[in-house]
């Protein structure tokens, strides 16, 4: 979806995260480490969740 990446490389920024993007979500073995009491963290998340929202 045109304009919808952006976000997302905002957040991979901010978390510090340098791996390639993956939509593969069948691996469980990774522990996700998201610290969720940084609150330009914690804006980056509703934001995306707001967009994914308008786009379902």
């Amino acid at each position: 979806m045109k304009g919808e990446i952006q976000p997302i490389i905002e957040l991979k920024v901010l978390c510090k995260d340098s791996e390639p993007f993956s939509f593969d979500i069948d691996n469980k073995d990774e522990e996700l480490l998201i610290d969720l009491e940084n609150p330009d963290i914690c804006e980056k998340i509703e934001q995306l969740q707001k967009n994914y929202v308008l786009i379902t």
